[in-house]
């Protein structure tokens, strides 16, 4: 396991199915959340309309949810990621030239957006095409992938022109 701690986050990095197995199934019962992120979640929204994150850990759904959710970290379902995360990886590297020199950053982004659609749509709806408004108003196909990849890009550079997502993250 290893972490990294950014401002106003702690970002852990974790290799290891069993360990995940152990935290999210089998101790999964036993933890709850700091009480500033409890704090957080005792505004006046129906817990009905609230995410996990921002139920408060004494209401009758957070345990519902908190169950249904452990049960994306089986053993057995996280090495399927893993498989899908590599074969997807291993395509997109395979997929560079020799000597070519990449944008780490843009590739990132787009092979998270590769990443996250083939989980979500499935490996062959992953390489279908949709068509994109340009800038300048003209019409152009580009895979699914790529649209997404946009799309995270202008949600976070238009948050980033918000001070307040920058100092609050967790709005």
């Amino acid at each position: 396991m290893h972490g990294l701690f950014l401002p106003q986050k702690i970002i852990v990095f974790i290799n290891s199915v069993d360990f995940l197995d152990d935290i999210y199934v089998k101790k999964n019962a036993y933890y709850t959340k700091d009480q500033w992120l409890d704090d957080l979640a005792a505004d006046r929204t129906p817990d009905h309309s609230k995410t996990l994150s921002s139920l408060h850990t004494q209401s009758v759904e957070f345990p519902k949810r908190r169950k249904v959710i452990a049960q994306a970290f089986f053993k057995s379902k996280i090495a399927g990621l893993a498989k899908t995360i590599a074969r997807v990886t291993l395509g997109e590297l395979a997929q560079l030239k020799n000597d070519e020199i990449v944008d780490l950053p843009v590739f990132t982004q787009k092979l998270y957006s590769k990443i996250a659609i083939t989980f979500l749509v499935g490996r062959k709806n992953s390489t279908k095409t949709i068509q994109w408004e340009m800038d300048d108003g003209r019409m152009k196909e580009i895979n699914i992938c790529h649209g997404v990849q946009k799309c995270m890009q202008y949600y976070f550079s238009e948050r980033v022109k918000n001070p307040v997502f920058i100092l609050f993250p967790f709005l």
